[in-house]
């Protein structure tokens, strides 16, 4: 009996792998900015799309390693278990050709280890800069 095959680096993938891309996006999508978004999903796609679920852990660290996303990574963690456990008609079409046509899709698994957000750069997207204004208090 064949396996179907699974190649996440090409994109041809089985049907939960893909569902599973989808629930990040959907996640995702409303909290990052475009190239953010498509960084965290090659991420994804390329060290964590086969992995178990114990795995999202170790993939929210690494895409909120940025200083800029750190104030995110609870959120983010609890809206991918959220959105795993959603049906397939309640989350986004699958992001491959979005990811496929972003600057970052052909960046190796080696560029995961930097930030996902220039530090340094001033530049905040404006849902990130929306969800800081509503969820975190100035001290001002």
């Amino acid at each position: 009996m064949a396996a179907t095959p699974t190649n996440t680096t090409t994109g041809i993938s089985d049907p939960e792998v893909t569902r599973r891309r989808r629930a990040v996006y959907s996640a995702l999508q409303p909290l990052l900015d475009n190239e953010t978004l498509a960084a965290a999903l090659w991420i994804w796609e390329r060290g964590y799309a086969e992995g178990g679920r114990f795995q999202l852990s170790d993939y929210v660290h690494e895409i909120c390693s940025a200083e800029e996303l750190k104030f995110l990574e609870r959120d983010i963690h609890r809206r991918l278990v959220q959105h795993m456990g959603m049906p397939s008609d309640k989350l986004a079409p699958d992001p491959l050709p979005l990811m496929r046509a972003s600057p970052s899709s052909g960046k190796g698994r080696d560029t995961a280890s930097q930030p996902l957000v220039r530090q340094g750069s001033g530049h905040r997207d404006h849902r990130v800069q929306w969800y800081t204004q509503l969820f975190v208090r100035s001290d001002g």
